[in-house]
Formats: structure tokens, sequence, C-alpha cells
């Protein structure tokens, strides 16, 4: 993360950079965490979606550079990440505390940073070694697997909320239209990464908690109810996944029919 942040700054504060030059740098950062040992992939890729998901939320005013870190279980808090991006090298320098304050080579850097971090996720969850990590995942491997996946589906959420707010509001500008356009799709292709791969169990367990918690808004019930239905349409009948979905059924019947009114009023 900190490797891409000073590339952030590189990239958005020299007089010519090309779009090869972005290209190269991204590919190599993919090349750097894919020759990674494999165990570690899948939890690696989890702390750069909690540093998108940070600076997401300070890029649509929701937090700020210096917001309080001291409950986050990241090696490096996200405003000592955002401030490589920010200003580079130069240590002496202070950072403003919000988005809003950021110059506009700044705020291109932030905005760099956080869709490169999750293109990130995106590329090492889509290596044929990270696949066979999450089809094989047992014990401690798969609940690691199991909250990426869960955080996944939080980020996409709280993406196409603040998209929808600030479009409401107005305060779009084109840099900021094309990144909450490309968040999502980004995100999207991460799940579709993993969603066939994560062990029937866990899967079938996340499911049960989204559309059980009451705080679930009509959207995430939708994508998790859609996300179930793929899922099924890979399941041979006579396997002994299939027996585990069909034990659901009636739990996931009730849930869903719970949330029926939500649903209808969306």
């Amino acid at each position: 993360a900190s490797v891409l942040a000073l590339q952030a700054f590189d990239l958005n504060n020299e007089a010519q950079t090309t779009g090869e030059d972005e290209a190269n740098s991204a590919k190599l950062n993919c090349h750097v965490l894919a020759t990674s040992p494999s165990g570690i992939k899948v939890p690696i890729s989890l702390l750069l979606l909690k540093y998108a998901e940070q600076l997401m939320a300070v890029i649509c005013g929701v937090s700020s550079f210096s917001a309080d870190e001291s409950s986050s279980n990241l090696k490096a808090g996200m405003s000592e990440v955002a401030s490589l991006a920010l200003r580079g090298s130069n240590i002496g320098d202070d950072i403003p505390s919000s988005y809003s304050d950021c110059s506009v080579s700044q705020q291109r850097s932030i905005l760099y940073l956080a869709i490169c971090l999750l293109e990130m996720v995106r590329d090492v969850t889509g290596t044929n070694a990270v696949k066979r990590l999450l089809r094989k995942s047992q014990g401690d491997d798969a609940d690691v697997s199991l909250r990426l996946w869960q955080e996944l589906l939080q980020a996409h959420m709280h993406a196409l909320r603040a998209h929808a707010k600030l479009a409401g509001e107005g305060e779009l500008r084109r840099k900021e239209q094309k990144f909450w356009t490309a968040v999502p799709v980004a995100i999207s292709e991460c799940l579709e990464n993993i969603q066939g791969l994560l062990p029937v169990p866990h899967f079938l367990a996340s499911v049960s908690s989204t559309l059980a918690d009451e705080s679930t808004d009509t959207y995430m019930r939708k994508k998790t109810v859609r996300l179930l239905a793929d899922r099924v349409a890979e399941v041979s009948l006579d396997s002994a996944e299939a027996s585990l979905f069909l034990e659901m059924v009636p739990e996931l019947v009730a849930q869903v029919g719970t949330a029926q009114p939500s649903v209808a009023s969306d």
C-alpha cells in the first residue's frame, strides 16, 4: 500500500506521465504481490481492501485523513499511507485534513491510490494460485477468505451509496464521476473471482448471516440472493454440496419472506 501511495504521488506530480507508465507500474505491483507466498495473498488482499475502504470514506466526505485509527488492525494507519500519496517523501510537509482541502493533484493522487488498491485485490484474487487456495481453504484460511468476501460485499454497497448520494447532491466532478463509476465495477469483479470458490459451509453461513441481520438493506439482500442463485446454478444435484444447499432452503425462505416488505417497497 505504501509503495502504491508513493507511486500515486509520483505519477500525479510529474510533468509528463503517460497511460503506458501507469499500466507498467500497475503490472509491476501486481507481479510483486502475485509472486509472494500463496498463504499471504488473501490476508494481504483483505488489508489492501480495508485501506481502499477508508480512502473511499475520506473521498466521499464522511471521514478525514486525521480520523481516529486506534481501533484499526492495519500495520500502518490510513493517514500514514495517504500522506505518502499527498506529499511523497517530503516528510516535513503537513497534509490536508480532508479530501476537499486537497489540491487538484493531491485529489488525483488519492483517487488513483484508492482505485489501484481495489484493482490490485481484483487482479490477485483472479490468479490461479489464489483460486486454488480459496477452493481448498480450511480453518483459519477459510475464515480469512470469508472475511474478504464479506468485506467486498460491504464495500460494494458503500460505494454505490456514496455515488448515489454525491451525484444527487450535484457534487461530482469529472474525475470523481469516473472514480465512483469504476469502483463498483472493480469490486464486482473481485466478488466474481471468489464467489464460486469459497467453501460451501462458509458461503452459506455468510448468506444466512447477511439475510438474518435486520440492519441489512434492500440492495444487500437482493445482491446476496443473486449471488446465492449464481452459486446454486454451479452445483451438481448429486453432489454432497447440493445437500448443504437443500438444508439451508427452509431458513433462507423464512429470512427472505421476513424481508419481503422491505424488498417490495424498494
